[in-house]
């Protein structure tokens, strides 16, 4: 019964100090400007500082920028010591407090912060054809246009890149029986119109923490 009771003692105090290191994610909340080499220092709230970049960091409005292969960055780590990366691999950008996430070697704003954050890219579009093996490809000869409007999920917790469609709210919901139960209860001319809500009900239920700076 003693081990019992101090292992209850221990899980609540280590649940007190996580909620005291982290608050719930809002619109004030004060997002490190910088470079974001992965998802988890986005988590983290720990970018390479924008003053411990030498050169290579966008000046230029980034939501859609395309970034080109050869594109690097140069900045110092946490030693002092010079790094450089190239720019098409890092995962995103923080600038006036807005985050940027780089997706197929271009940056979109998350116009959505949470659990389930959401932002619109751009996809080039071109003219379909089958290829010898039966495949079917695009012909970008004439080079690609890139026209086509598409909004994309990006899970904080599998830290995946999904298409923001009812499939797989449908699979982000499975964890949340109620939310997912009232979601299926609709006709599925209206679970296509209501998969934002969905999201947004899922984020407000399931909020995303983050770290107090």
């Amino acid at each position: 019964m003693r081990w019992i009771l101090l292992i209850f003692i221990c899980l609540n105090t280590f649940s007190s100090n996580a909620q005291n290191d982290s608050i719930p994610y809002s619109r004030d909340y004060e997002f490190i400007e910088g470079i974001y080499l992965n998802s988890n220092q986005f988590m983290q709230n720990s970018p390479i500082h924008r003053e411990w970049i030498i050169s290579g960091f966008p000046e230029n409005s980034l939501d859609c920028r395309m970034i080109g292969a050869n594109e690097r960055i140069t900045f110092k780590d946490v030693s002092g010591v010079e790094q450089k990366e190239n720019l098409a691999l890092i995962w995103g950008v923080c600038k006036n407090r807005s985050v940027y996430i780089n997706h197929n070697m271009a940056f979109y704003k998350l116009a959505v912060i949470g659990t389930l954050s959401v932002f619109a890219g751009i996809v080039p579009s071109g003219m379909l054809f089958n290829s010898h093996d039966g495949m079917v490809g695009t012909d970008f000869s004439q080079g690609p246009s890139y026209t086509e409007l598409h909004q994309y999920i990006f899970d904080t917790r599998s830290k995946r890149i999904l298409d923001l469609n009812t499939q797989n709210m449908e699979m982000l919901l499975s964890d949340d029986i109620n939310l997912l139960n009232e979601f299926m209860a609709l006709k599925k001319r209206e679970r296509n119109k209501m998969v934002f809500v969905y999201l947004r009900k899922y984020n407000e239920k399931h909020p995303l923490y983050l770290p107090v700076k």
